[in-house]
């Protein structure tokens, strides 16, 4: 309401993508402190789903475009893409722009700096801390190395089976799992993780919450259709913090209850609900991490 933005906003309306600057008359959804955003218009207002509040939530260069979609946390204040689940509308989250990295400085470095120099673009405010999260994640309590590239004769194999559970999910998540913590520590709140898995992201998302006290995971497997190591590794973790839900269907039926419970609103402010599944963007950046380092280890 007649709020000064301070800066340059991006918007779509009609189909028409253009830019407006200054004073804008935003509704009370918009915050001052937003940088970027895409914009819809509705009956003569602006809104907006970014906001500038949050984590490894990517939060200046991410958002949806969607009717009355906006990042909203559990008291009210922005919430951190990192948290999030699905837009309302169903969709992912995607970036709007994708950072340039110049890959020459990264010769030489560990994976653990690799990580560091390739996320710190996307992150916000609390990216002072991201250096030591990926030391954390992929250092000694990994259980070896992150992503080792063997030669072969036929040319090179990266092996991403080092992790806690064996799967190459655990690159992604070992990660988010201490993000997510961080950031759930510096705001004082807690999050439910709800996960569906026909198998490895399964063990892998419990794993992420060991040590985690402000997490807890929930996975849904499907009855009789993961390998009975996997259906191990999740149902005889004795962490407090994680649970197993086995669900009489295939991995199809799980993940519609988690889309279903995903469009619930008020259930999903209700219980802090929050995913680590490749509908989370971080996770998605995380994992992406080794196909870079493939390129810094070959010529």
């Amino acid at each position: 309401r007649g709020v000064d933005a301070g800066g340059e906003f991006r918007y779509l309306e009609n189909n028409y993508q253009g830019s407006v600057t200054g004073n804008l008359m935003p509704n009370d959804r918009l915050r001052q402190r937003t940088r970027w955003g895409l914009f819809t218009r509705h009956s003569g207002t602006y809104e907006t789903g970014l906001s500038s509040v949050g984590s490894l939530g990517l939060a200046l260069n991410l958002n949806r475009v969607s009717d009355n979609d906006y990042w909203r946390d559990f008291n009210g204040r922005g919430m951190p893409l990192t948290t999030r689940l699905l837009a309302s509308d169903g969709g992912l989250f995607v970036p709007e722009t994708v950072p340039q990295t110049n890959l020459a400085e990264l010769r030489g470095l560990s994976y653990p700096e690799v990580a560091w120099r390739v996320m710190a673009p996307f992150c916000d405010s609390l990216a002072a801390g991201l250096k030591a999260r990926c030391a954390d994640a992929y250092g000694s309590k990994y259980g070896g190395e992150v992503a080792p590239l063997r030669p072969d004769p036929w040319g090179h194999v990266l092996e991403l089976f080092h992790g806690p559970t064996f799967s190459f999910k655990d690159v992604a998540l070992q990660f988010l799992g201490r993000t997510l913590n961080y950031i759930l520590t510096q705001r004082d709140e807690r999050c439910n993780l709800l996960v569906a898995t026909s198998g490895d992201t399964g063990s892998a998302a419990l794993q992420s919450v060991v040590g985690c006290p402000r997490l807890t995971a929930v996975v849904m497997f499907p009855k009789g259709r993961v390998s009975a190591l996997q259906q191990r590794q999740m149902t005889t973790l004795l962490e407090p913090n994680t649970h197993c839900l086995e669900i009489d269907g295939t991995f199809d039926d799980c993940q519609a209850i988690l889309k279903e419970l995903n469009r619930d609103a008020e259930f999903k402010r209700r219980l802090r609900l929050g995913a680590v599944n490749s509908v989370n963007f971080a996770r998605l950046l995380a994992q992406s991490i080794y196909y870079v380092w493939i390129y810094l280890q070959t010529d």
